[in-house]
Protein backbone atom coordinates (compact mmCIF):
# COMPACT_ATOMS: atom_id res chain seq x y z
CA UNK A 1 0.00 0.00 0.00
CA UNK A 2 1.38 3.26 -0.86
CA UNK A 3 1.32 6.04 1.39
CA UNK A 4 -0.06 9.43 0.28
CA UNK A 5 3.31 12.26 -0.40
CA UNK A 6 3.72 14.53 2.72
CA UNK A 7 3.11 17.56 1.06
CA UNK A 8 -0.40 16.32 -0.07
CA UNK A 9 -1.22 15.39 3.81
CA UNK A 10 -0.25 18.64 4.13
CA UNK A 11 -1.70 20.44 1.88
CA UNK A 12 -5.44 18.78 2.91
CA UNK A 13 -4.50 19.50 7.06
CA UNK A 14 -3.71 22.96 5.82
CA UNK A 15 -6.95 23.31 4.05
CA UNK A 16 -8.69 21.79 7.19
CA UNK A 17 -7.53 24.18 9.24
CA UNK A 18 -8.41 27.05 7.52
CA UNK A 19 -11.87 25.69 6.50
CA UNK A 20 -12.54 25.42 10.39
CA UNK A 21 -11.34 28.80 10.82
CA UNK A 22 -13.34 30.33 8.36
CA UNK A 23 -16.22 28.37 9.65
CA UNK A 24 -15.61 29.88 13.48
CA UNK A 25 -15.26 32.96 12.13
CA UNK A 26 -18.99 33.31 10.80
CA UNK A 27 -20.26 31.37 13.75
CA UNK A 28 -19.00 34.34 15.79
CA UNK A 29 -20.63 36.83 13.69
CA UNK A 30 -23.87 35.32 13.33
CA UNK A 31 -23.88 34.68 16.50
CA UNK A 32 -23.02 38.76 17.47
CA UNK A 33 -25.63 39.41 14.87
CA UNK A 34 -28.13 37.04 16.70
CA UNK A 35 -27.35 39.10 19.91
CA UNK A 36 -27.89 41.95 18.50
CA UNK A 37 -31.28 40.92 17.06
CA UNK A 38 -32.13 40.37 20.64
CA UNK A 39 -31.31 43.65 21.88
CA UNK A 40 -33.34 45.24 19.23
CA UNK A 41 -36.26 43.37 19.63
CA UNK A 42 -36.51 44.20 23.59
CA UNK A 43 -35.92 47.74 23.03
CA UNK A 44 -38.88 47.74 20.90
CA UNK A 45 -40.93 45.47 23.13
CA UNK A 46 -40.33 48.04 25.52
CA UNK A 47 -41.20 51.10 23.50
CA UNK A 48 -44.48 49.39 22.29
CA UNK A 49 -45.20 48.80 26.21
CA UNK A 50 -44.82 52.75 27.00
CA UNK A 51 -46.69 53.59 24.03
CA UNK A 52 -49.40 51.41 25.12
CA UNK A 53 -48.98 53.20 28.84
CA UNK A 54 -48.91 56.73 27.01
CA UNK A 55 -52.04 55.94 25.76
CA UNK A 56 -53.50 54.93 28.97
CA UNK A 57 -52.12 58.24 30.29
CA UNK A 58 -54.28 59.98 27.65
CA UNK A 59 -57.25 58.29 28.46
CA UNK A 60 -56.45 59.05 32.72
CA UNK A 61 -55.32 62.81 31.77
CA UNK A 62 -59.10 63.37 29.53
CA UNK A 63 -60.85 61.46 32.92
CA UNK A 64 -58.79 64.33 35.23
CA UNK A 65 -60.06 67.50 33.41
CA UNK A 66 -56.27 67.67 31.03
CA UNK A 67 -53.90 66.90 33.79
CA UNK A 68 -51.89 64.08 34.25
CA UNK A 69 -51.44 64.87 38.46
CA UNK A 70 -51.75 61.50 40.25
CA UNK A 71 -51.13 59.33 37.83
CA UNK A 72 -49.24 55.87 39.08
CA UNK A 73 -49.40 52.27 37.70
CA UNK A 74 -52.85 51.53 39.49
CA UNK A 75 -54.41 54.55 37.93
CA UNK A 76 -53.36 53.66 34.33
CA UNK A 77 -54.73 50.31 34.77
CA UNK A 78 -57.66 51.25 35.84
CA UNK A 79 -57.69 53.67 32.39
CA UNK A 80 -57.12 50.87 30.07
CA UNK A 81 -53.58 49.67 30.94
CA UNK A 82 -53.12 45.79 30.87
CA UNK A 83 -50.64 44.79 33.47
CA UNK A 84 -48.60 42.77 31.15
CA UNK A 85 -48.21 45.71 28.90
CA UNK A 86 -46.04 47.23 32.39
CA UNK A 87 -42.16 47.06 31.53
CA UNK A 88 -39.77 45.83 34.16
CA UNK A 89 -38.79 49.17 36.42
CA UNK A 90 -41.60 51.10 34.94
CA UNK A 91 -42.11 54.45 36.87
CA UNK A 92 -43.83 57.82 36.29
CA UNK A 93 -43.06 60.72 36.69
CA UNK A 94 -45.36 63.79 36.85
CA UNK A 95 -44.90 67.32 36.21
CA UNK A 96 -45.67 69.99 39.63
CA UNK A 97 -47.95 71.29 36.67
CA UNK A 98 -49.61 67.78 36.09
CA UNK A 99 -49.73 69.05 32.78
CA UNK A 100 -46.65 66.55 31.33
CA UNK A 101 -45.43 63.23 32.39
CA UNK A 102 -42.20 60.89 31.76
CA UNK A 103 -42.69 57.44 31.72
CA UNK A 104 -39.48 54.72 31.92
CA UNK A 105 -39.12 50.71 31.72
CA UNK A 106 -36.25 48.97 31.24
CA UNK A 107 -35.49 45.90 29.00
CA UNK A 108 -34.48 42.47 29.93
CA UNK A 109 -30.55 43.86 28.75
CA UNK A 110 -30.68 46.78 30.95
CA UNK A 111 -31.35 49.18 28.66
CA UNK A 112 -33.07 51.75 30.17
CA UNK A 113 -35.93 53.94 27.61
CA UNK A 114 -38.57 56.85 28.55
CA UNK A 115 -41.43 58.43 26.75
CA UNK A 116 -42.62 62.00 27.20
CA UNK A 117 -46.32 63.40 27.29
CA UNK A 118 -45.01 64.85 23.77
CA UNK A 119 -44.82 61.23 22.36
CA UNK A 120 -41.10 60.89 21.77
CA UNK A 121 -39.15 58.07 22.73
CA UNK A 122 -35.71 58.57 24.77
CA UNK A 123 -32.81 56.44 25.60
CA UNK A 124 -31.63 56.40 29.13
CA UNK A 125 -33.78 57.44 32.24
CA UNK A 126 -36.31 60.23 32.41
CA UNK A 127 -34.54 63.70 33.26
CA UNK A 128 -35.05 64.60 37.09
CA UNK A 129 -36.48 67.59 36.42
Amino acid sequence: MRRAPRVAVAATLLLLSISSLSGCALAGVAAGTYKSQLVAAADAKVKSELADAAIAAASYAVQNNGSYSGANVSALRSSGLVATEVPANFTIKVADSGDSYCMQGSTRFGHTIHITSSGTFFTGACPSN
